[in-house]
């Protein structure tokens, strides 16, 4: 077994180069090899997911939640006027700067009064006087 130990470590002292060499050249290869698999699978072109069957998501609770949500949303888009949490003035929705407003920064009037009591005051647009 000694003499076995002896040659083993005599061979790897006298080709140390060339097995550091071939090592090297194996690691390259593998690297290149996950790379190109890697690059393949970013470039290839897959089909986006599909959900088929949304029903299972559907249930009585949700289906209430959603309901409730879009009849506050209708409620809250009641109006003839339009103003945003942000400022103190209120446009007719079709107004440019009306357009600018967050959906979730609106609030709406159903009267130039209701705006007023509330200390909004009306655009500067000529479509408002």
């Amino acid at each position: 077994m000694k003499f076995y130990c002896k040659n083993l470590k005599s061979f790897f002292k006298q080709n140390q180069d060339k097995i550091v060499l071939c090592a090297g050249i194996v690691l390259i290869a593998l690297i290149a090899f996950g790379l190109g698999r890697l690059s393949y699978n970013i470039g290839s072109k897959s089909a986006p997911i599909e959900i088929i069957d949304t029903d299972i998501f559907k249930t009585a609770e949700t289906a209430k939640i959603g309901e409730n949500l879009l009849e506050q949303k209708e409620q809250e888009k009641e109006g003839i006027f339009v103003g945003s949490r942000n400022s103190d003035k209120y446009h007719l929705p079709d107004c440019q700067w009306a357009k600018r407003i967050k959906k979730e920064n609106e609030i709406w009037f159903k009267s130039e009064k209701e705006a007023q009591e509330k200390g909004y005051k009306p655009c500067g647009c000529v479509s408002h006087k």
